[in-house]
Parts: structure tokens; C-alpha cells; sequence
């Protein structure tokens, strides 16, 4: 019996990851699109239909972009937390801030939206699917945005060794 351990995966590209994170924001970003969309366009007929499934298309690929995010592997990162060295524990101490700094941003963007909104705006939004719909796309945001931040700035690792 082999009693050896098969060596790490090295650390995928830089390309590779940006591009993980670039369909989880597109998947994010089509959400919330489509969620303020739904205050123009009548709940019923094929454009709705059309509109619903383009949701369920981004919550997909949110979920799937987002759980390939969150795999250590793919951060460089060793699957057990006990097993981190310092660097990695302070590299996902500025992570976390700077993913909660950009949360902060798109949290008081929407306030100020909201405040500048029409009362009738904001009738129709208590009416229709607007807000679960910018919900979703929150929590989505919420779960994986210190990945997203950890696999967008993380450098390509040294290949000479």
C-alpha cells in the first residue's frame, strides 16, 4: 500500500479565476437588472416568461460561479482552516475587509436610490417581485464577495519552483 500524498494543485491563473468572478457578477448584475425590470414590464405574456427564466439562468450561474469560489483549492488555500499559515490568515483578514468596504458602497448606493425614488416607484416595487428579486441577488453578493475579492487580486504564483 502507497502510504505518499499526491502533491497539491498549484494555484490556477489569474485568467482563470478573473473569469470565475467575472460570471458571477455578470450573473449578479443580470439579477438585479431584471429584478428592476420587472417594474416596466406587464406580469404576463412572453416577455415575462422570457424575463423569469433569464432570472432562474443567473441564479445558476451565480450559484454555480460562486460555489466554485468558495473551493480553497482554487484560492491557494488548504482545505482544513487549522492547517493556514499567518500569511494566509492576514491575506483573509484584508480580504474580508475590503469585500465588506465594496459591500458598503453597493449598500449605500441602493439607500440613496431608494431616498430618490417616486412614492409611485416605490408602490409598484411593494407590488411586484422587486424586491425578493434585489434580495436574492444580495445574498448571493453577501455569500461570495470575499472569494470573488480573494480569486480577482490574488497574485499568479511564482512557477519557477
Amino acid at each position: 500500500m502507497n502510504a505518499t500524498l499526491s502533491a497539491p494543485r498549484p494555484l490556477p491563473s489569474r485568467q482563470f479565476r478573473r473569469r470565475i468572478v467575472v460570471w458571477y457578477g455578470a450573473g449578479l448584475v443580470t439579477m438585479s437588472a431584471i429584478s428592476v425590470l420587472g417594474l416596466f414590464v406587464p406580469h404576463q405574456g412572453a416577455a415575462w416568461i422570457l424575463m423569469l427564466l433569464t432570472y432562474m439562468a443567473a441564479i445558476i450561474l451565480s450559484i454555480v460561479s460562486g460555489l466554485r469560489l468558495s473551493r480553497p483549492a482554487l484560492l491557494g488555500l488548504p482545505d482544513d482552516d487549522a492547517a493556514q499559515d499567518e500569511r494566509q490568515r492576514a491575506r483573509l483578514a484584508e480580504v474580508m475587509a475590503a469585500a465588506y468596504r465594496v459591500l458598503s458602497v453597493v449598500l449605500l448606493v441602493g439607500l440613496v436610490a431608494l431616498l430618490l425614488v417616486d412614492d409611485g416607484v416605490l408602490l409598484r416595487m411593494r407590488r411586484t417581485s422587486v424586491g425578493p428579486g434585489l434580495a436574492v441577488a444580495l445574498i448571493f453578493l453577501l455569500t461570495f464577495l470575499p472569494s470573488a475579492v480573494l480569486a480577482w487580486t490574488e497574485p499568479d504564483p511564482d512557477r519557477e519552483a
